[in-house]
Parts: C-alpha cells; structure tokens; sequence
C-alpha cells in the first residue's frame, strides 16, 4: 500500500479510510441481505468503503472475506480497529460518510445506483443512533446538500427502472429528514447550554463559573 500525503486526515479520525480504499477497486453490492428487504438489491459494483462500511453493520465477516482479497491479515487488522474506532463516534462516522459521498459525486464518468443511495441512508441512520456531539453540526449541512446530489445524480444516471428510483428517493428524503432533525435537536441544546452558563450568578465568594451549582464546601 502506498503512502500518501495529505494535511486533512487528522480531522475527525475517519479521513485517513478514505485514502486506504481509494488504492482499492470497487466491490460488487451485497445481495439478498436481511439489511435491504425494503429495497430489491441488484448486482452492481460500488466504492469498496461504502459496501464494507454497510456490511459491517451485521454482516463484518463478509465485509472482511471481501477486503481479505485486496489486504493481507495485517493490514486488515489495522483497517478493522480504525472502522470501529470511526464507529463510535458519531463525529467520525458523519465525517466518513461525507468524505464518501463526495468522492462518489466527484468521480468522472461514474453513475450513481439506487443500491448506493440505500447504502449512504442505512450508513446516516446508524450514525445518528450515536450519542449526539455538538460538532456533529459543522458536518450535516454538507452531508445533506451531498445526499440531495447523489440523489439527483441517480435520476439523471437512470440505470435502473422509475420504481426503484422512487423507492431510493424515499430513503434519501428520510437521511435527509433525519439530519435536520438531528440539526435542530442540537441547535436547541446548543441555545439552552448558552442561556445557562450566561444566567449563572455569583454567590458570595464564589465565582461567576460555578454560580448555578450548589458549592461545596468542608
């Protein structure tokens, strides 16, 4: 695997997956799972990141038989800790899929399937089943205005029939639905946290800072 230079893959812990799968070919899309009953998956080919990301949640050994392939054992230890870590933080896994979806809109000649659409909509839903964190709002502006991309993109692709179009725009409504909603959830917690930290008041000798709680003292 070769090195690579780049100055962003500190931020938010989850950049550096995107550059290891960008050294690897596109997977085939997982048919006939459980994950995917509302949505009739059909063979087609994918960035390897989205379809392992998607595996992983229920399905890790497959994903891993997949990236056996293309990774010896070594290396897919590595990439396996860092999905996980990527996994546990909501931060990092809002991040992740941006950086993923970007890639997808910015690849040449490439045309986007319903299959990844429900991908990115399953991968934005186990994200938001993380506890939330307040930077989670730097990245869902952007995630949003991404998935209303890819799902513009996949109509104008017209790989599959109107049906199927119709059944991965839905998903793609609730993602987005889902964000925002998540966005004004931590925009009003966001406004709460301000108006108490700027409501607390001295007590005696104690300072402003530690004015809304009860002091302690011997």
């Amino acid at each position: 695997m070769n090195p690579v230079k780049c100055f962003e893959h500190h931020r938010f812990g989850g950049h550096l997956l995107l550059h290891i799968f960008d050294q690897i070919p596109l997977f085939q899309f997982p048919v006939g799972l459980e994950m995917f009953n509302t949505f009739p998956i059909q063979s087609g080919w994918s960035t390897a990141l989205l379809v392992v990301l998607t595996l992983s949640y229920g399905h890790e050994e497959l994903a891993w038989e997949m990236l056996l392939q293309h990774l010896d054992k070594q290396h897919l230890a590595q990439v396996s800790e860092l999905l996980k870590a990527v996994k546990g933080s909501q931060v990092a896994s809002l991040a992740l899929l941006l950086g993923i979806a970007t890639r997808l809109i910015s690849s040449k000649s490439y045309f986007i399937c319903p299959e990844e659409v429900a991908m990115m909509s399953l991968c934005i839903g186990k994200a938001l089943e993380l506890s939330s964190e307040q930077r989670s709002s730097l990245l869902i502006r952007p995630l949003v205005i991404r998935v209303q991309e890819l799902g513009d993109l996949m109509i104008t692709s017209n790989r599959r029939s109107t049906e199927d179009n119709e059944v991965a725009s839905l998903a793609t409504v609730e993602a987005v639905n889902r964000l925002k909603s998540h966005m004004a959830t931590l925009m009003i917690v966001g406004r709460q946290n301000s108006r108490a930290l700027s409501c607390s008041q001295t007590h005696g000798s104690y300072s402003p800072a530690i004015g809304w709680l009860d002091p302690y003292t011997d």
